[in-house]
């Protein structure tokens, strides 16, 4: 969770670069918004693994790339403190957080009623096909491919290479990747662009 609060609080001038990508990717199919101008990224408050708030919306980060047990009403308790903060329940959102995409939670956690009521402000989401690509951009993806060494796993379905899909592979078309953007970005003209919001609607 501390790799991912890292990356949602990087800032390129006024705007969270990142957190607005993942908002986009985690709630396409929202019209979620966030006040950058009073966003709070915390890790461990309360004993919630992330948590982003703006005073009136909030993304509960639910961490368990190391397949720790879902605990008794863990994700209700939490959405109750959110509430204590004076966040409305329809702009409370939740993110659960598995290495790669095979644990789900459990109706221990999150009561079925409550999966319901959340609708599509519940995603699921993973850290090898959502976050890693990401780490490349910070240059810690090091420390992370390594934990899916032995791993066997699919291609995601943007990746676009010749190469029969591992975790080395994967790898080395990341860094090539990055480093054709980086060049592409260096040799483009600089552009401004202003506003406080970050939205999560439509994208593909």
């Amino acid at each position: 969770t501390k790799i991912l609060v890292q990356l949602l609080k990087y800032k390129a001038g006024e705007n969270y670069l990142f957190f607005e990508s993942l908002l986009k990717r985690w709630f396409r199919n929202t019209n979620l918004e966030f006040d950058c101008r009073k966003l709070e990224i915390t890790f461990n408050k309360d004993l919630i693994d992330g948590l982003i708030c703006d005073n009136k919306r909030a993304i509960i980060i639910e961490n368990k790339i190391h397949y720790a047990q879902d605990q008794r009403k863990q994700i209700e308790r939490y959405v109750e403190k959110v509430k204590e903060y004076g966040i409305d329940f329809t702009n409370i959102h939740v993110v659960y957080l598995t290495r790669y995409g095979d644990k789900k939670v459990s109706g221990n956690s999150c009561s079925p009623k409550l999966r319901e009521d959340l609708g599509k402000r519940f995603v699921e989401s993973n850290y090898f096909y959502d976050i890693l690509p990401y780490t490349y951009v910070l240059g810690i993806s090091d420390k992370w491919i390594k934990k899916f060494e032995s791993i066997s796993l699919q291609a995601p379905n943007w990746y676009n290479s010749s190469s029969t899909f591992n975790i080395n592979t994967f790898s080395s078309f990341m860094n090539t990747t990055m480093s054709t953007a980086t060049k592409s970005m260096l040799s483009s003209p600089s552009s401004s662009s202003s506003g406080g919001s970050s939205g999560g609607g439509s994208s593909g």
